[in-house]
């Protein structure tokens, strides 16, 4: 079969038919039909005139659903005159044939029906395999009750319907009349149906199904698979992936839903957490947590995945992706900032890299010999772009109340900013505190706004570190510390 993209798209039409309630007599539906089977009402026809306006209106006579005579056709009663019946008419006389096996009458057009196979219009066969979705977007399927709702099916989708019966042809339109007829043609003793596919190029063979259909069918909402997720499987910290120095989206995620995005850049974004569910081609259901704002709108989406969350990717702009923090990660990641603070604002350039033969000099407030400051040539943090305010935001995702003070008023003193350049104090070089983080932290005293951690290692020089973290509504940040 010749493979096409937008013709792909799969059609559920669904149908309200109604046996006759007399021989060979007209059954039609009109535009607006009932979702329950609605009281027969017959209008007699018998005037040549009206008849033919009738016909105008798509209403055409001639074979039943059902294989009976009326003792008018017997009579040689004309053709044009007819009987129309309104929607999904009840036929509470109706008995079921012997015949029946499962929802298919052997002796009607009524119960379930599928395609069992393609060819093309010059008869010659086609590979027909329902695990191909090309295949699958033209699967043909009809399911037509003697009362209530009935449907026609094409791949998964849907729509209310109209149909009308002529001789050996069961038309069916869109009840919205948006598209022309589809016509199903059957053979003498209904057992076989054929209809025409991608403008007569393709035809389609059904057959009854006494069992259910071969593709997943029309499921009602009552019948949709209950989710298995929620919002608070992402309960927790998250981070996008990197190496210590770099800036990254993170965000925090409230057992109620809640969502703090960080940007990396600077700045925050508030929402909720919200399972979506999208329908596949197949019928089945997938689903994914989405961050959406406060009128509802999501900005990112990420498949949830059977197994507990730790790893969210959306393939959102070339791939996002976050894995969840322990409160050991955020506490690790958390005195690695503050160990690189310490050493940056030691007097003597630390850990940065600097070039100490470009510097500028500064009066010192103490009146003693002027101060020293290297140019600083790091990248870590966006120090090169950013400058000074890279430390000061380091500070504020890192510290808070009088830690917090103390070290803005330390980075006060080591740099300087000239020209649109960043320089550090050089010139007096001393040492400074570490967290020896190489083998983790262990956390004690945890709740679900603060929490400790001490350092596994322990300083020959300065001991063990150990801090206490509090959520301040938008970081972990570190209280209090100690080495001991």
């Amino acid at each position: 079969m010749k493979k096409q993209t937008a013709g792909f798209a799969a059609v559920l039409i669904c149908l309200c038919m109604t046996g006759c309630s007399g021989g060979e007599q007209l059954t039609t539906q009109q535009d607006r039909i009932p979702i329950v089977p609605a009281q027969t009402s017959q209008i007699g026809v018998t005037e040549a005139n009206t008849v033919s306006q009738t016909a105008a209106q798509t209403v055409m006579t001639g074979t039943s659903l059902k294989n009976t005579r009326t003792a008018s056709a017997a009579s040689g009663t004309s053709s044009a005159t007819a009987a129309v019946t309104t929607a999904a008419s009840a036929q509470t006389s109706e008995k079921p044939s012997d015949q029946t096996v499962g929802n298919y009458n052997s002796d009607s057009l009524y119960g379930k029906w599928e395609t069992v196979s393609f060819s093309k219009n010059t008869g010659e066969s086609v590979s027909y395999n329902l695990s191909d979705p090309v295949h699958r977007s033209y699967y043909v399927g009809l399911d037509l009750q003697s009362t209530g709702q009935s449907a026609l099916i094409l791949g998964t989708e849907h729509h209310a319907a109209t149909i009308a019966v002529k001789d050996n042809t069961l038309s069916v339109w869109r009840a919205d009349r948006k598209s022309g007829s589809m016509d199903f043609q059957f053979n003498k003793d209904k057992s076989r149906m054929t209809v025409s596919l991608m403008d007569g190029r393709i035809v389609a063979t059904l057959k009854p199904v006494r069992e259910n259909f071969s593709i997943i069918p029309y499921q009602d909402t009552a019948d949709e698979p209950a989710c298995p997720f929620s919002a608070s499987d992402l309960t927790g910290e998250w981070s996008m992936p990197g190496v210590f120095g770099t800036r990254n989206n993170s965000m925090h995620i409230g057992a109620d839903g809640s969502v703090i995005m960080r940007y990396a850049a600077g700045g925050t974004r508030r929402g909720t957490v919200r399972i979506d569910k999208a329908e596949q081609s197949d019928g089945s259901y997938s689903f994914l947590y989405a961050l959406c704002d406060e009128s509802g709108n999501a900005w990112m989406r990420f498949p949830c995945i059977a197994v507990s969350a730790d790893h969210l990717y959306a393939e959102q702009e070339e791939g996002t992706e976050f894995v969840r923090l322990s409160f050991g990660e955020v506490a690790v990641g958390k005195m690695d900032n503050l160990s690189f603070l310490m050493s940056c604002t030691n007097g003597g350039g630390g850990e940065l890299e600097i070039d100490r033969e470009t510097t500028v000099n500064a009066a010192s407030e103490t009146g003693g010999p002027d101060l020293i400051y290297a140019l600083v040539k790091d990248e870590r943090f966006a120090i090169n772009s950013l400058g000074k305010a890279a430390f000061e935001r380091l500070i504020e995702e890192t510290l808070s109340g009088e830690e917090k003070t103390r070290w803005q008023n330390m980075i006060d003193y080591s740099f300087v900013e000239q020209d649109g350049l960043l320089y550090v104090l050089i010139s007096e070089a001393r040492g400074s505190y570490s967290f020896d983080t190489g083998h983790g932290v262990t956390v004690t005293d945890q709740t679900d706004n603060s929490f400790r951690a001490a350092t596994v290692d322990s300083n020959q020089m300065y001991g063990r570190g150990s801090a206490r973290f509090v959520f301040d509504g938008i970081n972990w940040i570190i209280e209090s510390y100690e080495f001991a």
